[in-house]
């Protein structure tokens, strides 16, 4: 099972924000699709005051989503609020290929379908590392990754940590290495903190690179995303999009080279 960070450690990596509260991803309903299945929709309600949140799974590649949330129900508000989406490879498990989960996140109006736009919110991206010790390959190398694309800026990224930019003005973030977690118990150094100012969507692709494509629940790869934003934000209606907009929101598909065999 790859490794936990625990979200103590992400509260204290953005301490600095001290007007700063958190979303909480705690209770969702599917409003469309199939369950888990490409083109499904969740609402995760009253995300902060008046507004809810619709993730919708835009595409799965050599991927099943097995849970769109995972956060653990426990006395803890932190854990509770994290969104914390499960993803299990589909493929032999000695192929060394792509699997990912594509994703959009929206904001509305609780209970409606009133686009509003948040003044600011602080996402940190965790579980973006790898695995050197699955059962599938001898080397059974895991490089996971994450890929943003409608953030403000990227506000810092940890050391095990590789960062990418991309010509559609998308960030990607990956693991460096399968191995170097070994030993590590730094949660930031996976850790990487993106800013989100007045906007009402963003896109984001989780996955990982390598031989891990086993259907077993001791394998699913877990990811969390935990979300911040100042106290009584501002929430800004924006026009409901054009149909030229969702078109371009549903083509945005993040790209990510294969690698060549």
């Amino acid at each position: 099972m790859k490794h936990l960070i625990t979200l103590a450690t992400i509260a204290t990596c953005l301490a600095g924000n001290a007007a700063a509260q958190q979303l909480s991803f705690n209770d969702f309903s599917l409003i469309q699709g199939s369950d888990l299945q490409s083109g499904s929709s969740y609402r995760f309600y009253n995300v902060t005051s008046g507004v809810d949140a619709i993730i919708e799974v835009t595409s799965l590649s050599n991927a099943t989503l097995t849970r769109i949330d995972d956060s653990p129900v426990t006395s803890s508000t932190q854990d509770d609020a994290a969104w914390r989406p499960s993803i299990s490879g589909v493929s032999a498990p000695d192929t060394n290929e792509l699997h990912y989960a594509d994703f959009t996140l929206r904001f509305f109006a609780n209970g409606g379908n009133t686009p509003v736009a948040l003044d600011s919110i602080t996402m940190s991206l965790y579980d973006t590392d790898g695995d050197g010790d699955l059962p599938s390959t001898a080397d059974g190398n895991v490089i996971e990754f994450a890929q943003v694309a409608g953030f403000s800026s990227l506000l810092s990224a940890g050391s095990q940590l590789n960062v990418i930019d991309y010509v559609d003005g998308s960030k990607l973030v990956m693991a460096k290495d399968s191995t170097s977690n070994a030993g590590v118990t730094a949660a930031a150094e996976w850790l990487s903190v993106w800013q989100i100012e007045g906007k009402h969507a963003y896109s984001m692709r989780l996955g990982w690179m390598g031989t891990d494509s086993v259907m077993s629940a001791d394998n699913d790869r877990l990811y969390g995303a935990y979300f911040t934003g100042e106290n009584s934000p501002v929430i800004v209606p924006v026009p409901e999009p054009s149909s030229a907009l969702l078109s371009a929101l549903g083509a945005l598909v993040l790209s990510l080279r294969r690698r060549r065999r």
